[in-house]
């Protein structure tokens, strides 16, 4: 989706330009120059379009739009901020680093780009200062918590082991737990989950314990069976790993 105003011609002109430029470029026997116009004036369309690729998934494109744009045109924290999803999603994550950084240094306040960055910074496992921006991301958005907890989740029980990360899993349940007040039981049980494929069991057992206790205190039926067949779990493989 272009997020840009409906009584904006000039830019609605120059992203229709290069829309059409694209088009053309991937028309089979067509033959043209790769290097789309570099005119400052397009850096707002490059950007649009970047965007739009984003949502869609093309990263390199999205990736080469981007790049464009902050040639061209002034620096804006938007511009790194998406450049820098699209970079981590590649798995380049010190280039996305950068970006996320800069994005910070013009927007504050920018609650996604701390969070995003805390994410880069685990997956390299810079710890300490991953546990900063996300505890600033949930202070400046309440709505983050969720977001944290349930990436913590994914990261800590994705079946395809590539994909789990242990470490960054536990970073992102204990900043949400922290953030929640320690209160909310399903981001405890996350905790406990994150806990136990870490190795540490003894932890996800006091942890699930926790989640069990506060759990019982409400009435949530289903939630309430899942932790409790999480809880048991994670105390046998915690007493399998105590007589090992």
């Amino acid at each position: 989706m272009f997020h840009i105003r409906p009584d904006d011609a000039r830019i609605r002109q120059e992203l229709r330009l290069l829309v059409e430029q694209r088009r053309q470029m991937n028309q089979p026997g067509a033959v043209y120059d790769r290097q789309l116009p570099r005119r400052p004036d397009f850096a707002t369309a490059y950007s649009e379009l970047g965007h739009a690729l984003l949502l869609q998934g093309q990263l390199e494109d999205t990736i080469s739009n981007l790049r464009q744009a902050l040639q061209i045109g002034p620096e804006l924290s938007e511009r790194h901020h998406y450049l820098g999803l699209a970079l981590s999603r590649q798995g380049k994550l010190a280039e996305a680093t950068f970006h996320y950084r800069r994005a910070i240094e013009m927007k504050p306040d920018a609650a996604q780009v701390h969070y995003q960055l805390g994410v880069a910074l685990a997956r390299q496992y810079q710890l300490g200062e991953a546990r900063r921006h996300l505890t600033e991301s949930g202070a400046l958005d309440v709505n983050i918590a969720s977001i944290m907890n349930n990436q913590a989740w994914i990261t800590a029980t994705n079946p395809d082991a590539k994909l789990r990360d242990p470490k960054t899993a536990v970073l992102l349940a204990e900043v949400a737990v922290e953030l929640s007040s320690s209160q909310d039981p399903n981001v405890l049980d996350t905790l406990a989950a994150a806990y136990a494929v870490a190795g540490q069991f003894d932890r996800a057992v006091v942890t699930a314990r926790s989640a069990l206790a506060l759990a019982s205190k409400g009435n949530d039926n289903e939630s309430l069976g899942f932790i409790r067949e999480r809880a048991s779990s994670a105390n046998d493989r915690w007493a399998s790993s105590a007589n090992d």
